[in-house]
């Protein structure tokens, strides 16, 4: 049995769209095991201090990092004669490394394979990412999900310190994600204008981190659309201000048009939110207690109507199928033991 599993996430910051409030009840429940876990953010922490714990970690575990922190943490592990565990959770998808600076590209085709592509596990969040990594890397890969802790499940919702505009009536569909392209905010916009009536008494929320420009950009689409008294942008740069917009929202939708963790998606499930989820982002395990939908604009419009449409019995069943995945399958306390299986098979 392996004694410390060191840990690698980009970074400290538990934003929306951020892996690390779900690697950190990973490694609580390690602990709880008797494993130790060390922890490194690879754009944070001193370059010394990931080196230090990866010469003295027993198996090293690189979480959703970015492409060119992906491979840094590879090759030391490799060099330092460490297994190592990759999660890309979407960041090794081909159009995620194609907007990297062509440095961080070039770079790439010369220690991609010999780095990534070496891991001793590699891991995809469900069958869509697993299937994609394989074509790309031609190797096994198993599909390994990330969890949420259980404790979610018993927070009660209620009124948040900060919501959406006050005095408004209509029911809120809530997207929670960094506000750029692949999160499919702008499609969402584009599906959400296109059901028509259907949705005269919903409003849309985007709630996010800006990723460079692209909020100013969608602001100004709003306001050429005329959609204002129907659309807002919201900041949300940590946990407390998304569980505030939970609290509040009647649908999550979560359109991502690529793979990625279902940081979003774990948390409504657990507090009693219905979801709409494409089949990029979207857990094996939830397909059957989700209104999923295909990646495209088509596909997020029909969703949409889907969920809109249906009343308000359905989706409360929907939120008591997926309460029951998260405690039957996606909730940490479970889902840690194939995790600890894992670790124990590279020891």
């Amino acid at each position: 049995m392996p004694n410390l599993i060191h840990h690698i996430v980009d970074t400290s910051k538990t934003d929306v769209g951020s892996v690390t409030p779900l690697v950190q009840g990973l490694i609580a429940e390690l602990a709880d095991r008797g494993f130790s876990c060390s922890l490194n953010h690879a754009m944070d922490d001193p370059h010394e201090t990931g080196i230090e714990a990866t010469r003295e970690a027993d198996v090293v575990h690189i979480h959703a990092c970015n492409y060119e922190a992906m491979i840094g943490a590879a090759w030391l592990a490799k060099r330092l004669g460490k297994p190592f565990v990759i999660s890309p959770a979407g960041e090794l998808a081909a159009a995620a490394i194609r907007r990297h600076p062509w440095r961080v590209r070039w770079r790439g085709m010369l220690y991609e394979r010999r780095t990534i592509g070496r891991a001793s596990v590699m891991l995809g969040q469900n069958d869509a990412e697993a299937e994609a990594l394989r074509q790309r890397y031609r190797r096994e890969v198993s599909v390994l999900p990330y969890g949420i802790s259980s404790e979610r499940a018993n927070v009660e919702r209620k009124a948040p310190d900060v919501a959406p505009s006050a005095g408004r009536n209509d029911r809120c569909v809530l997207m929670l994600a960094p506000i750029e392209p692949k999160t499919g905010c702008a499609t969402l916009l584009k599906a959400f204008a296109e059901i028509g009536p259907d949705a005269n008494d919903w409003r849309l929320v985007i709630a996010g981190s800006d990723r460079g420009e692209y909020r100013k950009m969608l602001e100004a689409a709003i306001r050429r659309k005329g959609g204002g008294d129907r659309v807002e942008l919201l900041t949300a740069n940590d946990e407390k201000a998304e569980d505030a917009l939970l609290a509040k929202a009647d649908v999550l939708v979560a359109p991502s048009l690529e793979a990625g963790h279902a940081t979003s998606i774990l948390k409504a499930a657990s507090l009693g939110v219905p979801i709409l989820a494409s089949r990029q982002v979207l857990p094996d395990a939830l397909d059957k207690a989700v209104v999923a939908c295909e990646a495209d604009r088509a596909g997020i419009r029909e969703g949409l109507r889907r969920m809109v449409k249906l009343t308000d019995q359905e989706r409360s069943e929907l939120i008591e199928r997926a309460k029951g995945v998260i405690r039957e399958t996606l909730d940490w306390r479970i889902l840690a033991d194939q995790y600890v299986s894992l670790y124990n098979s590279l020891a």
